[in-house]
C-alpha cells in the first residue's frame, strides 16, 4: 500500500514495563474490605482491579487467598485510576478502578521474600 509504513513503532522505553507480570488471582485488602483481581506483582509491590477506590498514601493490608496457601503483607497504596465501568449481577453499572501498592516490608530483602514467595506461588501448580 502506498504511504503506509511496514516498520514496527516501539513505545517509548519510559512506557515500556521494567518487570515480568505474573498471571492474575483474586485478592483482599484491610480483610475483605476492598475485593479485587490481582493484575500484576512487580519487583516492588502490586497492583489489582477492584470497585472500590483506594486512598492514595494510606497503608493496607494486603492478601491473597489459593486454595492451599495464602500470602500477607503490608503496604500504601501509590495510584487509583477509574479504568472504566461494567454491569454487576443486578445489572447495575459500577466503577472499575485500578490499584498499585508499594509493599512496607521492613528492609528490601524482607520485601523480596514476600514477592518471591507470591512469584513462586503463582508459578506452582495447587497440589493434586
Amino acid at each position: 500500500m502506498k504511504g503506509v509504513s511496514t516498520r514496527q513503532i516501539m513505545p517509548p522505553q519510559s512506557w515500556r514495563r521494567r518487570d515480568f507480570r505474573f498471571p492474575a488471582v483474586r485478592a483482599k485488602v484491610n480483610g475483605g474490605a476492598v475485593e479485587g483481581l490481582l493484575l500484576n506483582v512487580a519487583q516492588t509491590g502490586l497492583a489489582i482491579e477492584t470497585d472500590v477506590p483506594v486512598r492514595i498514601g494510606s497503608g493496607y493490608r494486603l492478601s491473597v487467598e489459593f486454595e492451599d496457601a495464602g500470602f500477607s503483607a503490608s503496604g500504601t497504596a501509590r495510584w487509583c485510576v477509574l479504568k472504566n465501568t461494567r454491569r454487576n449481577g443486578r445489572g447495575e453499572y459500577v466503577p472499575v478502578y485500578h490499584a498499585g501498592f508499594s509493599l512496607e516490608e521492613r528492609d528490601e530483602a524482607g520485601q523480596e521474600r514476600v514477592l518471591a514467595r507470591l512469584r513462586r506461588r503463582l508459578l506452582t501448580p495447587p497440589p493434586s
